[in-house]
């Protein structure tokens, strides 16, 4: 079991970045919903398919729990609080106090 950070742009509301998780490329798309409070999670696959669309990036929840896609990553994707405060990602700490990580399976 591998663990690494997922790196996130603080103070960004909508961006995209490009990682490899257990050896297989995915794009990751971060969008900032004002009116919820809470960033989404898109993921594509390195063909561009869509993996997940619109995951809310909760504390704690497994964001790659209830897909049931062949493509999708093989880990678990999470979403912490580095403050031990239990607060939800907000636009100023996604990325410093929240951070996301990447747990992998094997």
């Amino acid at each position: 079991m591998a663990i690494f950070e997922v790196p996130v742009v603080p103070d960004e509301s909508d961006f995209i970045m490009r990682t490899a998780m257990d050896g297989e490329f995915f794009s990751l798309r971060f969008r900032f919903n004002s009116v919820e409070g809470i960033y989404n999670l898109d993921i594509s696959d390195a063909s561009g398919e869509p993996v997940i669309l619109g995951a809310a990036c909760v504390l704690g929840a497994n964001l790659l729990e209830n897909v049931a896609s062949d493509n999708k990553p093989k880990g678990i994707i999470l979403v912490v609080d580095n403050t031990d405060q239990h607060e939800e990602a907000a636009l100023a700490t996604f990325g410093t106090d929240s951070r996301v990580i990447y747990i992998s399976r094997d």
